[in-house]
C-alpha cells in the first residue's frame, strides 16, 4: 500500500512539473508573438516604408527621382507631329518672349502665353479633397516628397489663356483624433490636390 501511495506521489509531482512547463513554453510563445508583433506595427521608419515602400524617399532617391523629373520637364520631350487638320486659328503673339535657348531652362518653361516651373516640396500639414486638414507623415531621412508646379501668365500674350491643373496624390497621413501615434495603425492613406500642369488653352 506504502508503495502505491509513493508511485501516486511521484507521477502527480510528474503531471504537476508538465503542467508548469506547458504553461511556461505558452507564456513565452505569447511574450515572444506580441513582441514581435509590437516591433513589426511600431511606428518607425524602417516599419513605415516596409509597408508604404512608393511613398517615403531619403534624400539620395530624392535626388535621383528629380534629377530624371527636371530632365524631363525642361529638356527631354518628345514632339509630337501635326497629323489632324484643324480650321481654328492657333496662332500666338508673343512678340516680346523669343524661343528659349536650352541654357535659359532653368527659368521655366515656355509654351503659349504661359511659362512653367516645378518644385517639390515635403509638407508637414495639408488640406485633403474633403476640405479637411491632415497631418502628414514625415520622418528625419525619409519623408513624402510632392512636385508642385507654378503657372505664369505672360502679360500682351494672346492666342491661348493659361490655367493650371489640380494634380491629386495619395499620402500616407496620421488619423484624426488618435491621442498617442506610436503604431502603423495610427495612420491611414488620403488624397490630396497640389496645383498641377500649367497649360495654355485656345481661345
Amino acid at each position: 500500500m506504502g508503495e502505491t501511495c509513493s508511485k501516486t506521489r511521484i507521477l502527480s509531482m510528474v503531471v504537476v512539473v508538465l503542467a508548469l512547463v506547458l504553461v511556461a513554453v505558452v507564456v513565452a510563445f505569447i511574450y515572444r508573438e506580441t513582441r514581435g508583433r509590437r516591433r513589426r506595427t511600431e511606428l518607425n521608419e524602417n516599419n513605415v516604408k516596409a509597408l508604404y515602400p512608393v511613398y517615403f524617399r531619403d534624400q539620395e532617391e530624392q535626388d535621383a527621382f528629380q534629377e530624371s523629373f527636371f530632365e524631363s520637364f525642361y529638356s527631354n520631350r518628345t514632339v509630337i507631329k501635326p497629323t489632324v487638320d484643324s480650321e481654328q486659328a492657333c496662332s500666338f503673339n508673343c512678340t516680346f518672349y523669343p524661343v528659349r535657348q536650352k541654357r535659359m531652362a532653368q527659368n521655366g518653361v515656355q509654351h503659349g502665353c504661359c511659362i512653367s516651373n516645378a518644385r517639390f516640396h515635403f509638407p508637414t500639414n495639408h488640406t485633403n479633397i474633403k476640405g479637411q486638414v491632415r497631418t502628414f507623415l514625415q520622418f528625419g531621412t525619409k519623408k513624402q516628397y510632392f512636385t508642385v508646379h507654378a503657372c505664369t501668365a505672360l502679360i500682351g500674350c494672346t492666342g491661348c489663356v493659361c490655367s493650371q491643373e489640380k494634380n491629386f496624390a495619395p499620402a500616407v497621413v496620421l488619423k484624426i483624433g488618435v491621442q498617442k501615434v506610436d503604431d502603423i495603425e495610427d495612420t491611414e492613406i488620403d488624397y490630396f490636390s497640389f496645383p498641377g500642369c500649367c497649360k495654355c488653352i485656345n481661345t
